[in-house]
Parts: structure tokens; C-alpha cells; sequence
């Protein structure tokens, strides 16, 4: 039985050079501010992170 290999592997190429001549935008185009092939945070993250300000609030709480 063959094995399966999982990798998750980044490739950046570097486009920036390439792209320097385009100095406007093409028409009916728009800037996205939202990288959508960006790596999202893991919900670990965001469990840690709702944890933190849970505490702190707590904390403010009760010193109020």
C-alpha cells in the first residue's frame, strides 16, 4: 500500500518587477484591500484571543 503525503507547501514569486510598468488601474477595475488567498487565523487563535478579552473584562470588572 502506497503512503499518502500531506505538505502544505508556500511558493512566492516575486511579481513585483514585472508589474512596475502598469501605472493605473484598467477600466471597471477595483483594489481589493482583502487578500483572499491570504492563510486565515486558526480558531485556536481566535479561541485564545475571545479567552484574553473575556478575562480582561472580567478583571475590569471586578476592580470597578
Amino acid at each position: 500500500m502506497a503512503g499518502k503525503i500531506k505538505a502544505r507547501a508556500r511558493i512566492r514569486i516575486p511579481f513585483g518587477p514585472l508589474l512596475t510598468k502598469l501605472v493605473q488601474l484598467p477600466a471597471n477595475a477595483e483594489r481589493a484591500l482583502v487578500a483572499p488567498c491570504a492563510d486565515k487565523p486558526s480558531k485556536l487563535t481566535c479561541l485564545l484571543l475571545a479567552l484574553a478579552l473575556l478575562l480582561l473584562a472580567i478583571w475590569r470588572l471586578r476592580m470597578a
